[in-house]
């Protein structure tokens, strides 16, 4: 179609990648600076409460001034592994209640590293997230924030030095079978 950004999804189908939400595809990831908006579920069973998580990546640093910035933030000084590019990525979260449950009280939100994947430009590879941990001050991981709070902090990544544009998935927490099935919410690393 003359004009329109067209790609692939996995299953072969040609998508105009124009129509697809901001962050919700790898066709379509956020840029930097630009803030998003999703939600998430938080609690249990059949009453789990929405909260509207507000993700920020604010700054990317790459190579060798994202690893002379990591000796800083981290715990240890631990090299890349060959053919890896250490990414430094600053990003800011806020955590905003959207909707109550049945218990009504709120519920806290912990940043974990199991919430972010990175992935290649097409989001058809995934690549391995380092050991190497920052300093509790400075990292995003391990935060906990209430509802109405926001948030600043850094996580380490890693990816070949020859993918020239990574992307970076966030997975949002859901409640299983109860009101929607939600996928990642796809970011720029570049």
């Amino acid at each position: 179609m003359k004009g329109m950004e067209m790609g692939k999804l996995r299953s072969g189908n040609v998508v105009d990648s124009k129509n697809l939400p901001l962050g919700g595809s790898p066709l379509n990831p956020v840029p930097l600076r630009t803030p998003v908006k999703t939600r998430i579920e938080r609690g249990m069973g059949n009453a789990p409460e929405t909260y509207d998580l507000d993700i920020t990546i604010l700054d990317i640093f790459r190579g060798r001034e994202a690893q002379d910035q990591a000796r800083v933030l981290s715990k240890v000084d631990a090299p890349m592994k060959p053919g890896l590019d250490c990414v430094l990525c600053h990003m800011k979260l806020g955590y905003y209640r959207r909707g109550r449950g049945f218990d009504g009280s709120p519920v806290s939100y912990e940043v974990k590293k199991e919430h972010f994947s990175v992935f290649s430009v097409d989001g058809l590879t995934e690549y391995s997230l380092p050991s190497v941990s920052l300093k509790p001050e400075h990292s995003m991981i391990g935060q906990v924030l209430s509802a109405g709070e926001s948030l600043e902090g850094w996580i380490i990544l890693e990816v070949p030095k020859n993918e020239e544009k990574p992307l970076l998935a966030f997975r949002r927490e859901k409640i299983d079978g109860v009101y929607w099935v939600w996928g990642c919410v796809w970011l720029r690393l570049h």
